[in-house]
């Protein structure tokens, strides 16, 4: 057991020279020790405080306020102007500061070794099997298919096939399934006529022929662009 130099209280110790129980006995101790037990008065504040040698403020900030005004810097990467309150000299605004830091950071790790493989993702490794998202043929999903849209207007144009409208053209499905993406059973329509072609709830194959018919009967035209 041993006696700590701060508090006084026991502790066993973990290492052989150890003399306080705790950090924070250390740093209490050790800033007692560096203190000059004469109070001063701080000329910004007026406030009496008990300080280092060397010291003359009560705190950072009326010594920053005191002696440090505030200063316009203008920011070596970006030019914007900033204001800078401080001793140091800076050169940076702080979008900038992070970006720099970032780089230097990454630079420094890869001067020193600790990243082999610089670059995005697993350390570089982007293509082929290096890659950590690769997977093998046998593994992969299936490719889609291009949307069934891009398919009836490059086959039929992006204008409706009964009106001939050009505007809110949609893509009708005439048997109604939507995975069937044969250019059969595709066709381009308006809103309107798209709208009048599921006016009959679940319908069955025939009602949907007789709808787009019908469609076609009422707002057709001879003279229909292809």
């Amino acid at each position: 057991m041993a006696e700590c130099k701060n508090c006084g209280s026991e502790f066993e110790r973990a290492r052989a020279r150890q003399k306080f129980c705790s950090e924070k006995c250390k740093y209490t101790f050790y800033n007692k020790k560096a203190k000059t037990g004469a109070e001063k008065v701080c000329p910004k504040c007026g406030k009496t405080f008990v300080g280092y040698k060397a010291q003359r403020y009560c705190s950072r900030s009326c010594s920053l306020s005191d002696v440090i005004p505030s200063r316009e810097v203008t920011c070596v990467d970006c030019g914007a102007v900033f204001a800078h309150r401080g001793r140091g000299r800076r050169k940076r605004c702080k979008a900038c500061q992070k970006v720099n830091t970032r780089v230097r950071s990454a630079a420094f790790a890869t001067r020193s070794g600790r990243v082999k493989s610089p670059g995005v993702g697993s350390g570089g490794a982007q293509t082929g099997e290096r890659n950590h998202q690769w997977l093998p043929p046998a593994k992969r999903k299936p490719t889609q298919a291009p949307p069934y849209r891009k398919l009836a207007f490059r086959a039929y144009g992006e204008v409706c096939k009964v009106c001939g409208s050009e505007e809110s053209i949609e893509v009708h499905h005439i048997d109604g399934d939507r995975l069937n993406r044969d250019l059969s059973n595709l066709i381009p329509l308006c809103r309107r006529c798209h709208r009048a072609c599921h006016r009959i709830r679940k319908p069955t194959a025939e009602q949907r022929l007789e709808a787009l018919e019908k469609v076609r009967r009422k707002y057709g035209r001879r003279e229909i662009p292809e």
